[in-house]
């Protein structure tokens, strides 16, 4: 299986729970519930009682398409052909983040929901996209660092398990998108 950075991880993982999950809570809501799955020394631990440490492959993700790199790593690149990418399944703009957190929040049915979902996602991927709707992250820098520092001893007991490189991930800090108090709320 690949791992992916907690820094990457936490807020692609947020953003999958609101828009496609009907997660209505905050960044912090998910953490607090969900923490436990980047966690990867605890989730790896069962499989690795039960299969074995040696039937266990762990692979860190490539910075390119990691359909292409699997296929590399069980020998099959050359077989099989990577399709290419239909659809993106692309970040939503803060905006679309928070109106889909709203309707997430509403007692509708979920057809109702996917339905307004599926019209969010497509104004937020609009070119060019509107000036009236704001973007803007929802965690800042200096939290997704905290929060991977909860990590590092798991971290470093994967990559001493399964033989990777330590440390596991070649960077800690993630790319400073601004400050999520700079956000005022959805726009009009």
């Amino acid at each position: 299986g690949y791992l992916r950075p907690q820094v990457d991880a936490l807020p692609s993982w947020y953003n999958q729970l609101v828009k496609a999950q009907g997660f209505a809570g905050t960044f912090e809501d998910a953490v607090t519930r969900d923490g436990h799955l980047w966690d990867y020394a605890a989730m790896l631990a069962p499989w690795a009682e039960t299969f074995g440490e040696d039937a266990i492959r762990v692979w860190t993700y490539p910075p390119g398409d990691v359909r292409t790199d699997y296929l590399a790593r069980i020998g099959a690149a050359d077989v099989i052909r990577v399709a290419p990418v239909q659809r993106q399944n692309r970040r939503i703009l803060r905006d679309i983040l928070e109106y889909q957190r709203i309707i997430n929040q509403r007692s509708v049915p979920t057809v109702t929901k996917r339905r307004f979902h599926k019209r969010l996602i497509a104004l937020s991927h609009a070119e060019p996209s509107s000036p009236a709707l704001k973007d803007a992250p929802f965690v800042s820098t200096a939290r997704l660092v905290d929060l991977a520092a909860r990590y590092a001893e798991s971290n470093a007991e994967v990559a001493r398990r399964f033989g990777l490189p330590h440390p596991l991930f070649d960077r800690a800090a993630p790319v400073d998108h601004g400050n999520p108090e700079d956000y005022p709320g959805p726009s009009p």
